[in-house]
C-alpha cells in the first residue's frame, strides 16, 4: 500500500497558498488587458499617476487573496492528514473542485452559468504548484521538491 511519507509544515503550506494565488493573479492581470484597463487607462483618464493606480491594484490583489488562500490553507492541511495514496488522490481532486467554486464564488465576477475559464486556469496552476511544492514530501524525499 502506497503511503504519504512526510507531511509538509505550516510554513510550506502558507508559502504554497500565497505564492500560488500571487502567481495566478499576476497571470490574470494580463489576460484580457485587465491591468491595462484598471491601471494604465484609469491613470490616463484622471489626475492621479500610474503609480497611484498600480499601488491600488496591488493592494486589491493582496487583500483579494486572503480569503481564498486561507480556505485553501485549511483544505491543504486537512488533505495532508490523509496518509493513504488511494484516498489522497481523490481527496486532492475534491480540493480542486472546492477551490474552483471558492474562486468563482468569492473572487470572480462571472457566474455559474458556464464554465469559468479563470477557475480552470486556477486549477491548472494549483496542480503545477502542488507538484512543484509537495512531490518530494509525498515521495519521502525532503529536498527533492522545487521550492
Amino acid at each position: 500500500m502506497a503511503v504519504i511519507k512526510q507531511k509538509p509544515g505550516l510554513k510550506s503550506l502558507i508559502y504554497y497558498c500565497v505564492t500560488k494565488y500571487l502567481f495566478f493573479f499576476f497571470i490574470l492581470a494580463f489576460i484580457n488587458d485587465r491591468f491595462k484597463t484598471l491601471v494604465i487607462d484609469a491613470a490616463a483618464e484622471s489626475d492621479h499617476g500610474v503609480f497611484y493606480y498600480f499601488i491600488g491594484y496591488v493592494l486589491y490583489v493582496l487583500f483579494g487573496i486572503i480569503g481564498p488562500a486561507f480556505i485553501l490553507l485549511i483544505l491543504m492541511g486537512l488533505l495532508f492528514e490523509i496518509r493513504n495514496v488511494k484516498f489522497f488522490i481523490p481527496a486532492f481532486f475534491a480540493v480542486l473542485v472546492i477551490e474552483y467554486f471558492n474562486y468563482v464564488k468569492l473572487c470572480s465576477s462571472d457566474n455559474f452559468d458556464n464554465i469559468n475559464m479563470d477557475g480552470v486556469l486556477n486549477g491548472v496552476i494549483s496542480v503545477l504548484f502542488f507538484i512543484g511544492f509537495f512531490t518530494g514530501k509525498i515521495l519521502g524525499r525532503s529536498n527533492s521538491s522545487v521550492f
